[in-house]
């Protein structure tokens, strides 16, 4: 009998499976369970802020290799996270490492930190930004149409695709969709 409530122990998913998951819930613990309280938690741990939003602001972890996201309720940003981790195997979307409602109803979102977009991408930059608004352009690689047609297929909810909303992955070289919901 001892072994099978072993093997349910173990089939349990805990917080240490993700340390961004465990930093969050740590950060509740200590200051709180609200948006300028995770701010503060953030700042007090060194990520440093490196953007600002309508709806949040954005923080550079210590390490430079992540940012979060700490912003107010955003039903667009919600569902492009989720939008994230559906299609993490498409390189248009940013890697997600950690997305938290609050009980305020803000939202705590660790991904991976991009780039601003180079200068010799513009074209692509409004080719994609074309086909999210119209789904009418050709020559595009199939992943990158791919991830438009997706943000499209998300008919309920009004696109707001902008320059800064498409950002840069060095690794691969990609062009990366942000945030493309209002």
């Amino acid at each position: 009998m001892q072994h099978d409530t072993r093997e349910r122990e173990d089939a349990l998913p805990t917080r240490a499976d993700n340390p961004f998951d465990e930093m969050i819930h740590r950060f509740e613990g200590q200051y709180g369970r609200n948006q300028s309280a995770m701010i503060e938690a953030f700042g007090h741990a060194g990520w440093k802020r490196c953007g600002q939003g309508k709806n949040g602001r954005v923080a550079a972890s210590p390490c430079g290799q992540y940012v979060v996201r700490i912003s107010q309720e955003d039903e667009g940003f919600d569902r492009h996270v989720e939008l994230c981790q559906t299609h993490a195997d498409n390189k248009h979307f940013p890697k997600v490492h950690a997305h938290k409602t609050l009980p305020d109803g803000s939202l705590v979102t660790i991904m991976e930190k991009l780039e601003p977009l180079p200068k010799h991408l513009t074209t692509q930059r409004a080719q994609l930004t074309r086909q999210i608004a119209f789904g009418d352009t050709p020559n595009m690689s199939p992943s990158l149409r791919e991830a438009a047609e997706i943000i499209r297929s998300q008919s309920d909810l009004q696109k707001d695709v902008h320059g800064g909303d498409i950002l840069y992955r060095k690794s691969d070289r990609s062009l990366v969709i942000t945030d493309p919901f209002r």
